[in-house]
């Protein structure tokens, strides 16, 4: 890639989908366009090297939503409102507002990030 990236692209797994349940999961990313102090932390294998404004995101083996990236914490467990309890290497901190792609935009899924040339979306 000769460009500098503007974003990164991650995949949420079908599992997340089956334990945290889609509507929920919908209900909970619609906080994020209205609540600007919402953050949704995400589980990411590595940090980025180059910094990135925007996060999309792969469900689906399609580009659903893009976030905004406002940082990263190293791993640690994190207790969350439904009881569960997540571990994750590092956390990505993504905050909306979310925007649903504007056309099918077809992807396979993939482990860890990849990073997305300015124009992707």
């Amino acid at each position: 890639m000769n460009e500098r990236p503007e974003a990164i692209i991650i995949t949420f797994p079908v599992v997340f989908f089956q334990e945290y349940g889609v509507r929920r999961f919908a209900r909970d990313f619609q906080g994020l366009t209205t609540n600007d102090d919402m953050i949704w932390y995400a589980k990411i294998s590595t940090v980025p090297k180059i910094e990135v404004p925007h996060c999309y995101i792969i469900a689906g083996n399609r580009v659903r939503w893009r976030l905004n990236v406002v940082g990263f914490e190293p791993g640690h467990a994190k207790d969350f409102g439904s009881g569960r309890q997540v571990y994750a290497r590092n956390w990505m901190l993504l905050a909306g507002p979310v925007s649903k792609a504007p056309y099918r935009i077809e992807r396979r899924g993939h482990q860890g990030f990849r990073y997305v040339a300015e124009g992707f979306w």
